[in-house]
């Protein structure tokens, strides 16, 4: 039933765009996968968010996950796009670039879907005036909704930074990408002219 929801695939496929020759660099892992932990507990202990920040959080990320679904349908298409007039190796690099770009989204997608479902939990898991959260009080000697919006507050700082690092990956992918479109568009219009001028 769980591997209906399975996202496992995007985090695997994303994580080896980083890869160079089956190894991730250090500086990769630092900075992706670990620098974001790292920001995260540090803007915690600095600030909360604050009403205000989840209702931009929660805006933006809404109009982010509309953009997402809207650049993987407009990929989808590119890829069932074939090039007549490049070769095999050139074609397979092409959909290398589209493939990696299109997981990059898809890992930016998760990341907003998980940072919106963040800013609802922390709207809704209210317990200190329940039953448990004053036994939470009386064993821990804490506030137990201080506690978890600690905790959530972790969690969605570390979404967006991840969310915003992928921005950069992305952006730097559909430049490569729109860099080889136009150059072979001009490589196929310079050989339209040559026809054209031999038939001169």
């Amino acid at each position: 039933m769980l591997d209906k929801i399975n996202v496992k695939s995007i985090n695997a496929e994303y994580r080896k765009g980083f890869l160079n020759d089956g190894k991730l660099a250090f500086s990769d892992r630092l900075l992706f996968f670990i620098f974001p932990y790292i920001l995260s507990i540090i803007l915690c202990f600095i600030k909360l968010p604050d009403n205000d920040l989840k209702n931009l959080l929660g805006t933006s990320l809404s109009i982010f996950i509309g953009l997402f679904l809207n650049l993987v349908a407009i990929l989808i298409s590119q890829i069932n796009t074939t090039k007549s007039n490049i070769n095999f190796t050139e074609q397979n690099l092409r959909l290398d670039i589209l493939q990696e770009t299109l997981y990059n989204i898809l890992y930016a997608l998760l990341q907003s879907v998980k940072a919106l479902i963040l800013l609802y939990l922390m709207s809704v898991l209210v317990l200190g005036k329940t039953s448990f959260g004053d036994l939470y009080y009386i064993i821990i000697e804490q506030d137990i909704d201080q506690n978890i919006q600690f905790v959530l507050s972790f969690f969605l700082y570390k979404f967006n930074i991840s969310l915003i690092l992928s921005f950069y990956v992305m952006i730097k992918n559909i430049v490569v990408l729109f860099q080889k479109e136009i150059n072979l568009e001009k490589l196929d219009i310079r050989n339209n002219q040559a026809e054209k001028e031999k038939e001169k």
